[in-house]
């Protein structure tokens, strides 16, 4: 009996997201840019994602190139092709430019760790 109270769960999955209900099929993510350290330790990666009702562009750090051991991320913008640019200042600073007319989620971070490692998130916002 329990056996099969299991497969029927299993099976459901696959139709529904427990957390925000049917899947869009709509649905996509890629990532649009990774831009890497000036040691190589480190990367930056810029994604895309979204649905038909909705769309929002993520940066994430990760520690450890090119096999990464963690990471985290930092700054998120509604919407896609924002001309969003990342760059490294060394291994511990990072850099994110964008125009001061994005909506910008509030979770943007300003720090990154990862055990002791750290990288500090630095932005610099254009006026339209």
């Amino acid at each position: 009996m329990l056996m099969m109270i299991s497969s029927i769960q299993l099976l459901s999955c696959f139709d529904e997201n427990v957390n925000t209900g049917p899947v869009d099929p709509k649905y996509f993510s890629r990532q649009i840019a990774e831009i890497i350290s000036p040691q190589k330790t480190r990367s930056a990666k810029i994604y895309e994602g979204g649905n038909s009702n909705d769309s929002s562009t993520q940066i994430i750090v990760g520690f450890g190139w090119p096999k990464e051991n963690g990471g985290g991320g930092v700054f998120t913008a509604k919407g896609i092709n924002l001309g969003i640019k990342v760059n490294w200042m060394d291994e511990k600073n990072l850099i994110v430019t964008y125009k001061s007319s994005l909506k910008v989620y509030p979770i943007t971070r300003t720090e990154v760790q990862l055990f002791s490692e750290k990288v500090k998130i630095h932005y610099q916002i254009l006026k339209d």
